[in-house]
């Protein structure tokens, strides 16, 4: 947080922490085990939720926007009205929604009936603009084995409010406008650049794109075109040839590249799609220096995964980012609802991400808990900036504290290792900061590294909490009022195998 937010939150919780750090004696700390009694439905704090998100149904492909203190949510569902169309949610908080109700319908002389998937909705010039895929009533293709489908389409809509109703965009002829080459296009995306010139993003659809490979000769790929365009109240017009930006190149790829999203942070322009095959599929990344690129793979090019024998989580992909008010980043995407398997119903989930000279750091896939925004609770991470000591340690213990919660075994390289079955860990301050609690990941290899149970010391004050297993085991401490410490000391052994944890976090100021 950078000081003008930590000044903003101090003053807006000072009356809050001045009765909550008032005389911070042992026998006035009170401290429990906020992960029991989330596991058992009992917990009556504000600080957790857990993921999937409460309150979108069943839905995929979704893209978010943060406008006048509300984050909005426009994602892929089964629309429970004739024709097709798109919903709208609404949330303060990013994992508790409320159904706004339609946004846009489907009418008569609609360009498309069928097929309504992967909504893009983006402000622009304080209007609203919905690009939205659907399957063209004028446009179909045959397959090899004959079978006949829609060709998929882009069309344009405006509001003047995030909620809608939007309507079609018209050309001068007065038909509603729709980008439809001669070809499949699907999972438009839109990128508003700080000098106010716009980018358009799309997939030319896996189906309905044949290209020879070197190794296995014909096949067929999707693959990711962007363009700078001009918006008019008639549609948009390219004002540069589409560039192809992304194809299939890697083993998780599976000839799929597709929902592109374009962001910028810090200067770097991050280009992320999804791709891959059922379980396997993924989010990957690519960093360039312009809007169009050239891009090249992030040091992490697969930055959003589960393992392919994950229990817990499969298919995380389609997916965008969104800022939080107090500067923090986040990314919503859909995973299966059957954890074992690919299927069709998808349910919506949100992580942080936060970024480095390598790329992008997504702390997720989660099945785990999680703590909400710091607009919403007052607290955040501050773990980050106390310096992190542990006894028996065979690698540095800044990994603790680094912002990544492991949950893949291949990133296991990020976790910290004990030379022993046993650790005393303590994240140090510089100066006294008020906790409010403490969350302890263990190793996502819980085979070889199991553990129960750790203790967290705050004030002189001991508890005892125990891991609940996830897809990486977290154990949570809360104070039932944050006091004013430089201190956290935690006590953790394995009970089987090697001593190993992903990270540690600290909620408070």
């Amino acid at each position: 947080m950078n000081r003008k937010g930590k000044s903003a939150l101090a003053l807006a919780l000072g009356a809050l922490m001045t009765t909550a750090l008032a005389g911070c004696g042992s026998n006035e700390v009170k401290m429990f085990d906020a992960g029991v009694q989330l596991s058992e439905g009992t917990y009556a704090g504000n600080l957790f939720t857990g993921n999937p998100v409460k309150g979108i149904e069943l839905g995929a492909d979704p893209t978010i926007l943060y406008e006048d203190g509300w984050y909005y949510c426009y994602p892929t569902t089964s629309f429970p009205i004739d024709g097709g169309g798109y919903g709208v949610y609404r949330s303060k908080d990013l994992w508790n929604w409320e159904d706004l109700g339609a946004c846009y319908t489907t009418s008569g002389d609609s360009w498309a009936h069928t097929q309504f998937w992967a909504p893009e909705v983006t402000k622009i010039d304080g209007k609203f603009y919905l690009f939205s895929t659907g399957g063209r009533v004028d446009g179909h293709w045959t397959d090899s084995f004959g079978e006949t489908h829609h060709r998929h389409a882009v069309g344009v809509a405006v509001a003047d409010n995030p909620w809608g109703p939007f309507e079609d965009l018209r050309t001068e002829e007065g038909e509603r406008f729709v980008f439809a080459p001669d070809y499949s296009v699907i999972d438009a995306d839109v990128f508003v650049d700080d000098d106010g010139k716009i980018y358009f993003y799309y997939t030319r659809e896996w189906n309905d794109n044949p290209v020879t490979d070197s190794l296995i000769g014909e096949t067929r790929e999707s693959h990711i075109y962007g363009a700078e365009i001009e918006l008019s109240e008639h549609g948009f017009e390219f004002r540069s040839e589409p560039k192809l930006l992304v194809r299939p190149s890697l083993n998780w790829h599976h000839f799929v590249t597709e929902a592109p999203h374009m962001h910028k942070s810090n200067g770097v322009y991050y280009l992320t799609y999804s791709s891959g095959s059922n379980k396997e599929y993924s989010v990957g990344c690519k960093i360039g220096t312009s809007p169009l690129g050239d891009f090249t793979d992030a040091e992490e090019s697969r930055i959003l995964y589960s393992d392919s024998d994950s229990q817990f989580l499969s298919c995380s992909g389609h997916h965008a980012f969104v800022t939080s008010p107090e500067g923090d980043s986040y990314i919503i995407y859909h995973t299966c609802v059957d954890a074992t398997e690919f299927t069709w119903d998808r349910n919506i989930r949100v992580d942080r991400v936060f970024y480095n000279a390598d790329g992008i750091v997504c702390a997720g896939p989660t099945a785990e808990y999680v703590w909400y925004p710091r607009e919403r609770i007052g607290y955040y991470n501050i773990a980050p900036e106390g310096t992190v000591v542990a006894t028996n340690g065979v690698n540095d213990a800044s990994l603790l504290n680094d912002n990544r919660i492991v949950v893949n075994w291949d990133n296991m390289k990020y976790e910290w290792k004990c030379g022993k079955t046993s650790a005393t860990v303590n994240v140090k301050f510089d100066q006294e900061r008020a906790v409010k609690a403490v969350m302890i990941y263990s190793s996502v290899d819980r085979f070889a590294n199991i553990i129960e149970s750790a203790k967290v010391t705050i004030a002189g004050v001991t508890q005892k909490v125990k891991f609940i297993q996830f897809s990486t085991g977290v154990a949570i401490a809360e104070l039932e009022k944050a006091v004013s410490v430089s201190e956290v000391k935690i006590e953790v052994s394995a009970t089987d195998g090697e001593l190993a944890l992903s990270e540690i976090v600290v909620l408070g100021l």
